[in-house]
């Protein structure tokens, strides 16, 4: 393998397991070998075997060719390498697209579906929120809905006061 293909495929390791969260010394005593095998395939220093190569892309959920870097570069999605269902990913990429202020109240209404009861939220004054009626049954579209409403009445109050 040429140098700069190497040090590119190392490049890909790292950020990988960066992503994931491991350590270097993690991945290492997944693949059964040390710590310092495993630090020389991310500096480019030295090739993995095609056995590291299959379990790294099983380890990684991504494709050998990903690995070796004959895939263009994707952005990596950091919520979606949470090993949590699709529901969950929907709702935290809804928080996150929150406005800060918006947030605290979609945490209560998710605490009540949790505990699986009809939600009502009513706003504190008549124009910061509309009323929602979620219902533990909601889908991922109907809690959309409500918090762009939300959001809506958050931005039109800031313009009229």
């Amino acid at each position: 393998m040429e140098k700069d293909i190497k040090i590119e495929i190392g490049q890909i390791l790292l950020d990988l397991r960066k992503n994931k969260g491991y350590s270097q010394a993690e991945v290492a005593k997944y693949l059964e070998i040390t710590t310092a095998a495993y630090q020389n395939y991310e500096a480019g220093r030295r090739e993995m075997n095609y056995k590291n190569i299959r379990k790294l892309a099983d380890f990684y959920n991504v494709t050998t060719d990903y690995l070796l870097a004959r895939e263009p570069k994707k952005e990596i999605d950091p919520i979606e390498l949470l090993p949590v269902d699709e529901w969950k990913k929907a709702l935290l990429r809804l928080y996150i697209a929150m406005d800060s202020e918006s947030r605290p109240e979609m945490i209560e209404i998710i605490k009540d579906i949790a505990n699986g009861v009809d939600v009502q939220v009513v706003g504190k004054s008549e124009s910061k929120i509309h009323k929602s009626q979620i219902k533990h049954q909601a889908t991922i579209g109907e809690l959309e809905d409500a918090m762009a409403r939300e959001q809506a009445n958050a931005k039109a109050k800031k313009n009229v006061g």
